[in-house]
């Protein structure tokens, strides 16, 4: 009865976060007898889980990718990333924490990150990208110094109870980025959108909250729906910033998977002359290693020793 009612829950929630979805497509039946044959399925379980998303991947696992994050799994609780194509511009450094899993359901997790822009500025100035940075202008180096909580729901997979896979995730979290000037030099607020509120901590003393919602939602054994919602708070001028992003994972084989989606801007910026701006993405991702217990061992104490209990009786 849980397992109807939790799933009764997610696709309310679901069809609220995603309204242009078909509602026929919220629960697949080949999905249903996919998982009754793993050799059918073309991913590890835990792919669904989104670097958003509280989760952290296998330990000596992860994925390799482009664009977006890069994951290894350091043990079951700890996750370094980085975004390998945004290095070039702005080197990145994640660590993740997941320190709590209850029932199976509800993951919390603690990430941080260093992040610095000098390398990108001193680009932009040799391309005269006038926008981002003035050709009279000193490169600054400031250190943007980040903390993100991060809360993940988790919906499992059979009506009957029976399995417990994952195939919907609910996630949202609270971040401070903060930005710490080494240098004493500064630039202008950056002139486009998704930089005007990133590059703020990159530029100056300054700091920004990021709020965010995010789902990730498995259609069936060989595609992943993401997306989600930012909000954007800081010393950036006029202060507000709402991002959209949605996007498709499509796995050609058990470990690579090709990522298709946008991402769209709304803000007053004073130094972007559109509130709108629309940016297609696109990813190349390799996943390795292999499924390890962690699950069970990050259960909590209360579901181990009901279960313990339960293995004992006679």
């Amino acid at each position: 009865m849980q397992c109807v009612v939790n799933k009764t829950v997610a696709i309310a929630l679901l069809l609220l976060a995603l309204m242009p979805i078909k509602a026929e497509a919220q629960f697949n039946e080949d999905l249903d007898a996919n998982w009754g044959n793993e050799e059918k399925m073309l991913q590890r379980d835990d792919q669904i889980w989104s670097e958003e998303a509280a989760n952290t991947v296998y330990t000596k696992a992860g994925n390799i990718c482009l664009t977006s994050e890069t994951r290894i799994g350091l043990s079951d609780q700890w996750e370094i990333s980085s975004n390998l194509g945004a290095d070039i511009f702005a080197p990145n450094f994640f660590l993740k924490k997941l320190f709590k899993i209850s029932n199976k359901q509800e993951y919390w997790a603690f990430k941080v990150g260093l992040i610095t822009g000098a390398p990108g500025y001193h680009i932009a100035q040799n391309h005269k990208y006038g926008k981002i940075i003035s050709p009279d202008d000193d490169v600054p180096f400031v250190i943007d110094t980040n903390g993100e909580l991060i809360y993940s729901y988790a919906f499992r997979h059979d009506p009957n109870c029976a399995k417990d896979n994952a195939w919907l995730i609910l996630s949202n979290s609270i971040a401070a980025h903060v930005g710490l000037n080494a240098n004493g030099k500064h630039v202008s607020q950056a002139g486009y959108h998704f930089l005007a509120n990133r590059a703020e901590t990159l530029r100056d003393w300054s700091v920004y909250i990021r709020a965010k919602v995010w789902v990730d939602w498995m259609i069936n054994s060989w595609i992943v729906l993401r997306g989600g919602m930012k909000y954007y708070f800081g010393n950036f001028k006029n202060h507000h910033a709402l991002e959209t992003q949605v996007q498709g994972e499509f796995f050609l084989f058990r470990s690579l998977g090709i990522k298709l989606g946008g991402l769209l801007s709304y803000a007053h910026y004073t130094t972007v002359d559109k509130k709108f701006a629309l940016f297609p993405s696109a990813d190349l991702t390799y996943y390795f290693g292999k499924k390890t217990d962690r699950d069970n061992k990050l259960f909590d104490t209360k579901m181990r020793n009901k279960m313990k209990s339960l293995r004992t009786v006679k």
